[in-house]
């Protein structure tokens, strides 16, 4: 990994930030053996559920929270249906492709908990943000009829990367940066580029590609803070970016006054492409939709 991939000038103070980035980069690969065998069988189509399961099974965290989020808000159950408490009745129950997805959790989950960060309230913080964000995708994907089948949790969740790992890596130069107080102004990237060479959503597309991520998430790492620069999954990213938006203001704590998505560019640009009214279905559900997804979000970042 050199300079260029994170787009920083090559200068000491950038040169210094690059080589803590890749160092902890390097301390905190998302993606251990066993998950990347189970991804490599969930994209099989000739593997069997047994064949999926027996490797998920070689991983004692994975199995756990696979049987968790299996049984979590995610995916809830019928009257009268127990809850599942084998993992290949948890697999039949999810498919491969949201297995994989839930695989995907469990190990950002497990990075997040790994990583040393000088503030744990930092990690707390953003970690539940990616969790809302995940979970408000995945109402978001419904409330306009998109058709994703379980990539826009995982897309919502790891959105932000970028802006752990840099909390991680360089904690002064994120605390020069970001407040937390999920403000989000328009120029956060360029500043974040005038400040230190690049922006957290350089570094979030880096850190994703380094993990052999699919293209999909990445760019939503990329490009969440502009959807419309997205090339081949703008729908995708923009649902994110609507999510995002929405987290933002319910963790900016101003529930007093009410959620005005009229000029949200991401939810104009759904619009566009083809998803109907986007703006005035937001508009009508969006206070059912940020209850449920604080609810569900704070249940599924205690099983993390």
């Amino acid at each position: 990994m050199n300079n260029t991939i994170l787009n920083l000038p090559n200068t000491d103070s950038k040169r210094k930030l690059t080589e803590k980035l890749i160092q902890t980069a390097r301390d905190i690969k998302m993606l251990p053996d066993i998950a990347l065998k189970a991804i490599e069988i969930a994209d099989n189509p000739n593997a069997s559920t047994q064949e999926f399961a027996n490797i998920i099974a070689q991983d004692p965290r994975l199995t756990r929270d696979i049987l968790s989020l299996s049984n979590s808000p995610l995916f809830p159950r019928a009257p009268g249906v127990k809850p599942i408490s084998c993992l290949k009745m948890a697999i039949n129950r999810l498919g491969s492709r949201q297995t994989k997805q839930m695989i995907l959790v469990s190990c950002y989950s497990s990075m997040l908990n790994q990583m040393d960060m000088d503030e744990v309230q930092v990690r707390e913080i953003l970690g539940r943000h990616s969790f809302l964000t995940g979970v408000i995708s995945t109402k978001l994907n419904k409330l306009f009829k998109l058709g994703i089948q379980g990539e826009e949790f995982t897309a919502g969740l790891l959105h932000d990367v970028g802006r752990i790992l840099l909390a991680t890596a360089a904690p002064e130069e994120f605390k020069a940066l970001d407040a937390m107080d999920f403000s989000e102004r328009h120029d956060v990237i360029q500043a974040e580029v005038d400040y230190i060479g690049t922006s957290h959503a350089e570094i979030g597309e880096w850190f994703l590609l380094r993990n052999h991520l699919p293209e999909e998430l990445v760019s939503v790492a990329r490009h969440h803070h502009n959807p419309a620069a997205c090339g081949k999954f703008k729908r995708f990213v923009a649902l994110v970016s609507v999510a995002d938006d929405l987290a933002n203001y319910y963790q900016r704590k101003e529930l007093e006054t009410e959620y005005d998505c009229s000029d949200l560019a991401s939810l104009r640009l759904l619009e566009t492409l083809g998803v109907e009214a986007p703006v005035e279905r937001l508009t009508e559900a969006w206070p059912e939709i940020l209850s449920d997804s604080v609810e569900s979000s704070g249940q599924l970042s205690r099983l993390s």
